[in-house]
């Protein structure tokens, strides 16, 4: 890039001065520059993508919220053993005897929760005989005390 190019892309995005001009060099990288008035005349296109950029930023902005609002209903109306289970027979396939790979830390980040907190109930479910416990591995041996535990 000329220098007089480098100067009118610094002026016009600020956070690119911090960038040495020999990277600008290495990077090669060109540059347009659109004449004034298409531009204004042309100014829907520039309408359209704020329209579709501010869709999309609402749209994730409603999935959050609907996850974190589900996320403290499950906290507030379900026990911690409850919320594990229901985890648990989600994350498997009641048609093969596959292991689910997951350790407790991930685990309890998806459940909100500390990983202690799942480490006790897991031990507490395979004390009982619904899960074997492996090195990053979770065999579900009595799916139906699971599903039990959920439905109550």
């Amino acid at each position: 890039m000329r220098p007089e190019q480098i100067e009118k892309m610094v002026s016009a995005v600020p956070c690119f001065a911090a960038v040495p001009s020999k990277e600008w060099q290495q990077a090669g990288i060109s540059t347009i520059t659109l004449p004034a008035r298409p531009v204004i005349e042309e100014g829907h296109i520039f309408q359209h993508a704020s329209f579709v950029l501010s869709r999309f930023i609402y749209r994730q902005f409603i999935r959050r919220m609907v996850s974190v609002t589900g996320l403290v209903e499950e906290m507030s109306f379900y026990p911690m053993a409850h919320r594990v289970a229901d985890l648990l027979l989600r994350k498997t396939n009641a048609q093969t005897d596959a292991p689910l790979y997951a350790t407790h830390q991930s685990l309890s980040i998806e459940l909100g929760t500390a990983r202690e907190v799942v480490s006790r109930i897991l031990k507490d479910f395979e004390r009982r005989g619904s899960i074997r416990l492996g090195r990053g591995k979770i065999y579900l041996v009595q799916r139906s005390d699971l599903e039990r535990l959920v439905q109550v």
